[in-house]
């Protein structure tokens, strides 16, 4: 019972350290953190609590689309009852619990465990292999993790890869039922939950045998029967479709041969009695390296597991260093509690600077969805950029575009979308966008607030050659 006690409480100082580090989330009622998707979550999640989760037609993005296409349905549920601050904190807190419970289930060592949780909180170790800019040895030290899941919009992956962990965990002790539900909960909270079943699996079964194999693949199975209705095989065609209009997410034969290539190393690396987390920091460094540095990928999305590389890095660090004998283990131990210590302080200062409140009656993305929903009601309008993300936080408005793109169910909509915007015959944009039932197009200028700005900044495109309906000076 002592010993149970000691994990809980390691795992309760994991816990409340993230809780401590980004708590001014949990009173603010709007982050206005505009390049993200956090108004876009809100919204679907009032708009299906309201209409329909499933089997409903939203009107409002893409064109339309059926409300199983939107989104998966966790983190805009959850958004919609509590906001997407609480969303974000606890995407940014369950990750390091649940690899906390990760290392201990499969090491038996709470102290390596707790160590490897507080490290992932706190240091960003895909910046020495993999940088997100120039390399510099001090970006090791960023809080890039309370920058994707709080400026960014990495929440929903967050909370999927905790449901992973937790996966591995229920196989790990044999627990079926709870494999199955923290299957479905990953692909409900993210299709990154999907995948990562699938590659953590692997790495699973490769450092523990494949004797394991029947229970793995069963309770995928029945954890995707029970989400299925969120994900029919359709949607999958639509994402298959969609990726080849994005290079990093369409098959291709290489992509085939670097999955094959792939498969053949770690096979290799099994053989060689490789342990599980160097397996799985192997699996997912692979990913982002070979698509940022070669151009090369075997699964859609490659850059953004960088996520999944970054916490399999942590933990295997810290369970070699555990291996160390008992003397060096404790020098190093003690190291990297002076290092959590000022971590933690330059964490929680950056945390304040970056999670503020804010007034979004100041936003152009509010004024212009008040004034699109007041005076264009029956209208769809074509907006990019920031603007299309956000502006069915605001107010009803129906929209071409919008949305996560990825789910569009019309090929044809996302090209004609996506070449407006280098699109510089005004004429011409009207002629496709008028055929496709648009009324009218959202553009923003040189000097427009938003982050996101999607047009062209070299040349005016619409100035004399279409009417003005309304301007915000800007």
């Amino acid at each position: 019972m002592p010993s149970i006690l000691r994990v809980l409480d390691l795992g309760l100082a994991v816990c409340w350290l993230n809780v401590y580090l980004v708590r001014q989330a949990l009173s603010i009622p709007f982050l206005g953190q505009m390049h993200s998707m956090h108004g876009f979550w809100e919204a679907v999640g009032r708009w299906c609590g309201a209409n329909g989760w499933l089997g409903v037609w939203i009107p409002n993005w893409l064109g339309g689309l059926p409300s199983e296409f939107a989104y998966a349905p966790m983190v805009p549920f959850l958004a919609a009852q509590f906001g997407s601050p609480v969303v974000c904190v606890i995407a940014f807190c369950v990750g390091p619990v649940a690899l906390f419970a990760l290392v201990w289930e499969l090491t038996r060592k709470p102290f390596a465990a707790f160590f490897a949780a507080v490290i992932y909180s706190l240091c960003a170790p895909t910046e020495l292999l993999q940088p997100d800019g120039a390399f510099a040895w001090r970006h090791f030290l960023d809080a890039r993790r309370l920058y994707v899941t709080f400026v960014w919009d990495e929440a929903p992956h967050q909370i999927a890869l905790a449901f992973v962990c937790l996966t591995v965990v229920a196989w790990s002790r044999g627990w079926r039922g709870t494999a199955v539900v923290s299957i479905a909960l990953a692909a409900l909270a993210s299709p990154f939950g999907i995948t990562g079943c699938v590659l953590f699996g692997f790495c699973w079964l490769l450092a523990y045998g494949w004797s394991q194999r029947r229970m793995v693949v069963s309770t995928a199975i029945a954890g995707y029967l029970i989400v299925c209705p969120f994900y029919p095989p359709s949607l999958f065609a639509a994402l298959r479709r969609n990726g080849a209009l994005a290079p990093e997410s369409e098959w291709t034969a290489s992509a085939w041969m670097v999955l094959a290539v792939t498969l053949i190393v770690m096979l290799f690396l099994a053989a060689k009695r490789l342990p599980f987390f160097a397996l799985l920091a192997v699996l997912m460094s692979s990913i982002p390296m070979l698509f940022y540095r070669f151009d090369l990928h075997f699964i859609d999305q490659p850059g953004r597991y960088k996520i999944e590389m970054e916490l399999a890095l942590v933990a295997a660090a810290v369970v070699g260093a555990s291996a160390l004998p008992r003397r060096f283990a404790r020098v190093v131990a003690v190291g990297a509690l002076c290092f959590c210590a000022y971590q933690t302080v330059q964490h929680r200062r950056f945390s304040k600077k970056s999670i503020k409140a804010a007034d979004p009656a100041k936003t152009i993305e509010y004024r212009v969805a008040k004034w699109v929903e007041a005076n264009l009601p029956n209208e769809t309008v074509y907006a990019a950029g920031s603007i299309a993300q956000w502006i069915n936080r605001f107010g009803n408005v129906r929209q071409y575009g919008g949305g996560a793109y990825p789910t569009a169910i019309n090929i044809e909509q996302q090209k004609l979308y996506w070449s407006v915007l280098g699109e510089r015959s005004a004429e011409k944009v009207a002629a496709q966008l008028g055929a496709a039932g648009v009324g009218a197009i959202i553009v923003s200028g040189p000097q427009s607030p938003e982050f996101w700005k999607p047009y062209p900044r070299d040349i005016d495109v619409y100035t004399g050659k279409l009417p003005v309906l309304w301007s915000d000076g800007s």
